[in-house]
């Protein structure tokens, strides 16, 4: 099957949808050109198996596959050489990260709490000068990315009163656009902001996120929607899901970029990571009419349709 046949009904799915449409206007606002498009399409294409049907799981799959095996340079130019103004930034992630901690760490914990490492009992009950810690030499955070802010996103959070609808791992999901941070299942969700020292960023690299990044997130918008943000623009922004969930529209969450997995030895020898507990994810996003995938790609395409988006590849 040609690759434009196979787009078109690509292109069809909610999930191509999102993939097209964010692609198209990496294009439009100048973020990487039409050849990068047409290669990453191309070549995820061609990197299929052969010996089964083509299916659109798999496309995605050889997408994740190219940018975590390319080296990963990231595709936008914008803010390469971007000056941090804080001194950390935040990574919000699941509280089992907190493994990832140094054995000196998991026993000063367990030491302080009377509480199993690792454990949600222990990390609450963690008095607040005692929440830091030294990774693991043996390990390292995160997959083939990592996705960061401003650490004065998650302070502002916290600093405000408690709400009864929502906890502050609700609104940290919500404004960091985590649509596969979910209540319920086998175990409850608690999330944590890692607040890692920026000279890391320094070492590792740190990019604009584009669609050849986000792959098969399925809240990702490369065009923020705030007017007064310009195009080349070192901060990518995410999409809030609250107002978007509640028919409001899209509407920018939180600055956000990316970084390379990193270790014990890309952190200075006196150097923390510090944290904070979130609490626990409890309300459910993207399960309604109003917030669902096909909702959201109607938002990003913005009327666009199949036909539409592969003219970008003529």
């Amino acid at each position: 099957m040609p690759l434009r046949d196979f787009l078109r009904s690509f292109f069809s799915t909610d999930m191509g949808r999102i993939v097209g449409a964010n692609a198209h206007d990496g294009i439009q606002i100048g973020l990487h050109n039409q050849g990068d498009v047409i290669s990453f399409l191309q070549t995820a294409y061609d990197e299929m198996t052969d010996d089964e049907p083509a299916t659109f799981a798999e496309y995605l799959a050889r997408m994740r596959d190219i940018c975590s095996g390319s080296g990963f340079t990231g595709l936008s130019q914008h803010g390469r050489t971007y000056t941090f103004p804080d001194d950390r930034f935040t990574i919000v992630l699941p509280h089992g990260v907190l493994n990832l901690a140094s054995t000196d760490d998991q026993q000063r914990f367990a030491d302080k709490t009377g509480e199993i490492p690792g454990t949600t009992a222990c990390i609450y009950a963690l008095p607040p000068e005692e929440r830091y810690f030294k990774l693991d030499p043996a390990r390292h955070l995160g997959g083939d990315t990592l996705w960061f802010t401003f650490k004065t996103v998650v302070d502002k959070v916290l600093a405000e009163p408690n709400r009864a609808d929502r906890t502050s791992a609700d609104i940290c999901r919500d404004i960091l656009g985590l649509i596969h941070r979910q209540p319920g299942g086998a175990k409850e969700l608690h999330l944590v902001a890692l607040h890692i020292p920026s000279q890391v960023l320094r070492k590792n690299g740190h990019f604009r996120p584009t669609f050849f990044e986000a792959n098969d997130h399925r809240r990702f918008s490369v065009k923020p929607r705030a007017h007064e943000v310009a195009n080349d623009d070192p901060w990518g922004r995410t999409i809030d899901l609250e107002p978007f969930a509640d028919n409001l529209g899209l509407r920018d969450g939180a600055h956000e970029r990316l970084t390379l997995p990193f270790c014990q030895s890309d952190i200075a020898p006196d150097d923390v990571i510090l944290f904070s507990p979130l609490g626990r994810v409890t309300v459910p996003r993207g399960n309604t009419t109003t917030d669902d995938d096909k909702a959201f790609a109607d938002a990003v395409c913005n009327g666009r349709t199949a036909e539409d988006l592969l003219k970008m590849i003529d």
